[in-house]
């Protein structure tokens, strides 16, 4: 049998089980006073016996409501295992630690302006509606610019390797399909396509695709890079 299959017949069978035993073993009434035809009934019995039915019936309700809470628990199980439910954009939700490596080449109208990559690691925080609310980056970049950028002389070779590190803070939004799939949009730069796991732990993301062109070296700015995402 398949396993899902497997699973979600035991989860069901599991909830029947319960539903069962929760009726089975509901609390009886029991009266401490019993009157009879003809007799004066004082109003202390009469008192204690509405407590004894109060008793009980707190009593069953308060079985109800474990029986009810356990229900709902083994419906999320089920939901789960058959898709019922899917992802959602709450799927991705709280503090995550962000890790970035990137490559990237720049171009000009005839050849390559120069090549570089960079890491990064930072912190990403998603409010579970859609909001990416915040995300700072510590990056180190390094890359060969061929050009004479600094002279604004295109197409004179000048090779020379250049170093920066800092921070990048930004936000933005998200959307998590019934899939899985991931998107996160940050405003005038790009959007970055992906996929979270079902727990929402971690959520892997293709950088450098569906970029604004950059006007960087007269050229567009072609990346290929890869952001994971693991929730603290």
């Amino acid at each position: 049998m398949n396993t899902k299959i497997k699973n979600l017949a035991i989860g069901v069978a599991s909830a029947l089980s319960i539903m069962s035993a929760g009726i089975a073993y509901g609390g009886s009434v029991t009266l401490t006073n019993t009157f009879t035809a003809d007799s004066p009934a004082v109003a202390a019995e009469v008192n204690q016996n509405f407590g004894d039915v109060k008793t009980a019936v707190d009593d069953n309700d308060a079985r109800i409501s474990a029986l009810e809470a356990q229900i709902a628990t083994l419906q999320d199980t089920v939901d789960q295992l058959s898709g019922a439910n899917g992802f959602s954009a709450s799927t991705l939700s709280g503090t995550y630690t962000a890790v970035i490596f990137e490559t990237a080449l720049f171009a000009d109208v005839d050849i390559p302006g120069g090549t570089g990559a960079w890491s990064s690691v930072g912190t990403f925080v998603f409010d579970g509606s859609g909001n990416l609310t915040s995300a700072s980056i510590d990056f180190t970049d390094a890359f060969i610019d061929y050009y004479d950028t600094e002279a604004g002389i295109s197409g004179v070779l000048d090779s020379k390797v250049i170093v920066e590190e800092g921070t990048d803070t930004f936000s933005g939004t998200y959307t998590v399909l019934a899939t899985g799939q991931t998107t996160i949009n940050v405003p005038g730069t790009c959007t970055y396509n992906g996929q979270v796991s079902r727990s929402g732990d971690v959520a892997v993301i293709r950088l450098g695709e569906n970029c604004t062109a950059s006007t960087s070296y007269q050229g567009v700015d072609v990346a290929r890079g890869v952001l994971m995402l693991i929730r603290q």
